[in-house]
């Protein structure tokens, strides 16, 4: 494997003896309170002698400790790490009406962008440059509109299996729409939208976004045993938030604002989000470059060795690029 990662042999023995150990020992971690109360957990892992700093956005139903291993990896690489838990995920702020842990909620897509430049500016003004937005998912799309927007200043960024526009379960995204708007109006917008299950601790791999069925189990028993995150199932507000960025995105003028080098790594295997507005975005970028990673699933950072190593290659040789 490539410098960081691990082999998926005894993967969750190599996590516990060296991955988190390390990981631990180089972490600080403050809670930070937004303009409107939500209070938001935040981690920074300092590398030995960094030569960079990484601001690392989670994805949908996700959290800090899902991305243990990437972590890991870039502080092998000297880069360190800055990463929180989402508003609605793991131990940041919770909506209020929201009846249980694996529900996950937003009031406005754009309440992400503004702790996003909360979490940099108590972080990163000190932080060893280049400065690198990375952001997987919904992640991703938080990413991108801070890019487009211009609100904080990053030297690089790298899109993973961004949510340029989320896949819809085959229904137009003009219905899914439609179907939120009016939950909504009948006062349903923190509910369970009525094609998602409540979380039962069984998820099964084969439907999962991973493909390496060891990176699975690891994280599958924490989020078992670990109610705060739990999170699973998207609430009728969220899913039309959701799916309103694409437009936001992709809207006349915006992706062509951004002028810093940009990657973005598509899964080949993604039925989570969709693939032609991702390399719509990356056509209209200055510096945008997409690649295709075969053999992956949506989750590409928890894919098999080789599929992995080919995704953190691709990262890499980016960052080294002048």
């Amino acid at each position: 494997m490539e410098k960081g990662f691990i082999s998926s042999a005894d993967y969750a023995a190599c996590m516990k003896e060296q991955v988190l150990p390390y990981i631990e020992k180089r972490r600080q971690n403050k809670e930070l309170t937004a303009l409107d109360g939500a209070n938001l957990y935040t981690s920074f892992f300092t590398a030995d002698e960094p030569k960079g700093t990484v601001m690392l956005l989670h994805g949908f139903t996700e959290n800090i400790e899902k991305f243990s291993e990437v972590i890991f990896a870039f502080l092998k690489e000297g880069y360190s790490v800055l990463c929180y838990d989402q508003r609605g995920h793991g131990r940041s702020y919770r909506y209020p009406g929201v009846e249980s842990y694996d529900i996950t909620h937003v009031g406005h897509f754009e309440d992400y962008l503004k702790d996003a430049e909360l979490v940099y500016n108590s972080w990163m003004r000190d932080a060893v440059k280049p400065l690198i937005l990375m952001g997987h998912s919904m992640g991703g799309a938080v990413a991108a509109l801070t890019l487009e927007r211009g609100i904080l200043p990053f030297d690089k960024a790298v899109l993973t299996s961004p949510m340029v526009a989320p896949a819809t379960g085959g229904f137009p995204a003009w219905t899914g729409d439609l179907i939120c708007r009016a939950a909504i109006l009948a006062g349903k917008g923190k509910k369970r939208i009525f094609l998602s299950k409540p979380y039962t601790g069984e998820e099964k791999f084969e439907d999962s976004c991973a493909n390496s069925r060891e990176r699975f189990d690891w994280y599958d028993e924490i989020k078992r045993t670990t109610p705060v995150f739990q999170n699973s199932s998207p609430t009728y507000r969220w899913t039309k938030e959701s799916i309103g960025v694409t437009k936001k995105i992709l809207a006349k003028g915006q992706p062509e604002k951004v002028r810093i080098p940009v990657l973005i790594l598509q899964a080949s295997d993604d039925n989570t989000v969709e693939g032609a507005p991702q390399e719509a975005l990356a056509k209209r970028l200055a510096k945008g470059r997409l690649v295709r990673i075969e053999n992956a699933r949506h989750e590409i950072y928890r894919s098999v060795d080789e599929v992995c190593g080919k995704w953190w290659k691709e990262i890499t040789d980016f960052l080294k690029e002048e």
